[in-house]
């Protein structure tokens, strides 16, 4: 979440904490179910928000690892195979085989696993003929396996960030439905500031966006209620 989504998060997540908590709320029957509502909206924009923070890259020491290995067992393989099309005059062959570290390190992440599996094809039916070039049933595996890791690696961070996606836009509705919410709180608190001002009082309070990281807004004047979009203050006396 940016710096203003966060602010407002937090506004949502004090006033129902508040609202939750206080016994007033008992006694405004239409309230309850408002304060219910507010709390799952609070829920599902912490849990958004704990998506959207996760790491697309994951561990990343471990990530490059993955790769290292990728490009390392390729070139282990590449190289015999490249000598063995040389020494046979297969022109094609030695074309698929010709690659090097750089070629891996040129290509995004996500298309290595491509470079490596053409490796692989062009050796797989020649294991037999490459055994004495050092081409063993073993390093094919390995090969194998180093692949299927880096697509596993690579499908994962795309599934992450797409939900990263998903969970911005997410966000966004959460807050809106929050501010619609407090649109209707409003209106239901504003007869206590009356009957019980200390509550009106500290609901205000819990209503205020604060501002971190930046500049403050303007400090709402007892009885005041910040808007959940973050806008100017409204004054929910101005409802009476």
């Amino acid at each position: 979440m940016n710096a203003e989504q966060t602010n407002t998060g937090g506004m949502l997540r004090n006033t129902w904490a508040f609202l939750n908590t206080h016994p007033a709320v008992l006694h405004v029957e239409a309230l309850t179910p408002k304060v219910a509502a507010l709390g799952r909206v609070v829920a599902r924009l912490d849990r958004l928000a704990d998506v959207q923070t996760m790491p697309t890259e994951g561990d990343t020491v471990e990530r490059r690892a993955t790769f290292e290995a990728l490009t390392n067992v390729s070139l282990a393989v590449a190289g015999p195979l490249l000598s063995y099309a040389r020494s046979h005059g297969l022109i094609h062959l030695a074309s698929l085989a010709d690659v090097s570290r750089k070629d891996f390190r040129l290509l995004r992440q996500d298309l290595r696993a491509g470079l490596a599996q053409r490796i692989y094809n062009a050796a797989q039916p020649l294991q037999g003929e490459l055994q004495s070039y050092g081409i063993t049933a073993g390093v094919m595996q390995e090969l194998h396996d180093c692949i299927a890791r880096v697509k596993e690696t690579t499908a994962a961070s795309r599934g992450l960030a797409s939900d990263k996606c998903i969970a911005t836009l997410g966000i966004k509705q959460a807050l809106a439905e929050g501010a619609e919410l407090l649109g209707q709180i409003d209106p239901l608190v504003l007869p206590l500031r009356w009957s019980n001002p200390d509550f009106h009082a500290r609901y205000c309070i819990a209503r205020r966006v604060f501002q971190r990281g930046g500049a403050r807004r303007r400090r709402p004047e007892t009885g005041d209620a910040v808007t959940a979009s973050g806008g100017a203050a409204q004054s929910v006396a101005a409802a009476a």
